[in-house]
């Protein structure tokens, strides 16, 4: 099941927000500061947990999600979010695979590119013909899905923070 929310957050918010992880250090999966204790493995480059790095953001966020009312978010739940930056470099090193945790969500963040977005497969083999969804990078637009559907990010793009694809990824757990 997929969720998809455009104009996620008012203009004079997303703006502000976009402002604040533009500005923020983005690491590489080798000199990323979680990347050894967690094991992992992403193309392209990601900040820090956002909690920590911008707390005031993360918790608008969270709060403009759990106020959609999505099936998603009526469970207690933890989540880890980031902002995520994908080049057009990064293209080759993408690949079809599941998280794992409860839901996702991706909130896209730079100028819309309709060639761009995030594809769902109906299965984790990297046979890139059983797709079964693909939604445009849309500025502000919020997509949220069950964590074990298999996806990947098409159409990385640019070469840098001021024209590449920008996220910010959530990551959520149910509470037990």
């Amino acid at each position: 099941m997929i969720q998809i929310y455009d104009s996620f957050l008012p203009d004079h918010i997303f703006r502000s927000v976009h402002s604040e992880i533009v500005g923020l250090k983005f690491y590489d999966k080798k000199t990323h500061p979680q990347t050894l204790q967690e094991g992992w493995n992403f193309p392209g480059t990601r900040t820090e947990e956002l909690n920590s790095a911008v707390p005031l953001v993360d918790s608008v966020i969270l709060n403009y999600l759990d106020s959609l009312g999505s099936v998603f978010t009526r469970h207690m739940y933890k989540a880890n979010n980031y902002a995520h930056l994908r080049l057009e470099c990064d293209n080759s090193r993408d690949y079809i695979h599941t998280d794992p945790h409860s839901f996702a969500y991706l909130l896209y963040l730079s100028a819309t590119n309709l060639e761009s977005g995030t594809k769902m497969y109906s299965s984790i083999d990297q046979d890139k013909d059983n797709e079964n969804c693909f939604v445009k990078f849309v500025q502000n637009r919020l997509l949220i899905y069950d964590a074990a559907t298999p996806h990947m990010s098409w159409g990385n793009h640019g070469t840098d923070i001021s024209n590449g694809r920008l996220t910010i990824n959530g990551f959520c757990t149910y509470a037990q």
